[in-house]
């Protein structure tokens, strides 16, 4: 049995600090808007993104769960549930 996870923006959940905030703006007829949270397209987004999951997973300490972006795959779900519950 597998189940899939499907995480929300993704890429819109992981901050952008403060210093590198200025080299993602943009200019607008409003003035310059800079993005808070990393944007979708940005060059190593997808690889900075695959990394934190990476991590977050193995933090976690589900072995039977991969993540692919913004999905996470969990094989063996019932038996994960009996074992934490």
């Amino acid at each position: 049995m597998w189940s899939l996870l499907d995480i929300k923006a993704c890429f819109h959940n992981f901050p952008v600090v403060k210093e590198q905030q200025e080299q993602l703006g943009l200019v607008t007829q409003d003035g310059l808007w800079v993005h808070e949270r990393m944007a979708f397209g940005l060059e190593l987004a997808p690889k900075w993104c695959q990394a934190s999951m990476d991590e977050i997973l193995n933090e976690a300490g589900v072995p039977t769960a991969k993540g692919f972006f913004d999905d996470v795959t969990i094989r063996g779900l019932r038996a994960l549930w009996k074992q934490l519950w």
